[in-house]
């Protein structure tokens, strides 16, 4: 079979990629030996495809925010590509992604155990109820007293 002829470029990227790879081989050899401190190395996620990662659940936009501790908005963000999720939180969805049903039961028991007064308290938000008019703020400044601002 006739071998394959690359372009210089082609070769680069693949020497490139090559090379970093074996770098992080010989990295995980020596941390594994203990000749090298595992707590200097760092852990990177790519892109997540949140998603995916929703729908692998079953959960709407608002359940899997809701279940998992994420705003709405950050979901709806996320997965329409305006915003990317941080560093940390990337993490927790590939968490989610490879093991929602163990996530989803630790945050039961943390909750439970927050509830029985075993785990410090976190505070809830709140919604204001539907169809309840938004309380009114006392006027911040003197001019907002004299026009009367609400």
């Amino acid at each position: 079979m006739a071998r394959k002829v690359r372009s210089a470029a082609a070769q680069k990227a693949h020497d490139e990629v090559f090379g970093s790879i074996v770098a992080g081989m010989k990295e995980a050899i020596s941390i594994a030996k203990g000749e090298a401190d595992p707590s200097t190395y760092r852990v990177h996620f790519g892109e997540i495809d949140v998603k995916a990662v929703r729908k692998r659940t079953g959960l709407t936009q608002d359940g899997f925010a809701n279940t998992y501790g994420f705003s709405t908005g950050s979901v709806r963000d996320w997965e329409q590509g305006r915003v990317m999720p941080d560093q940390a939180a990337r993490a927790y969805l590939y968490v989610i992604g490879e093991q929602p049903d163990m996530v989803r039961k630790t945050l039961v028991q943390g909750t439970c155990a927050m509830i029985s007064g075993s785990a410090p308290l976190l505070r809830k938000a709140t919604r204001q109820p539907a169809g309840q008019k938004k309380q009114k703020r006392p006027p911040a400044f003197a001019s907002e007293r004299r026009r009367g601002f609400q």
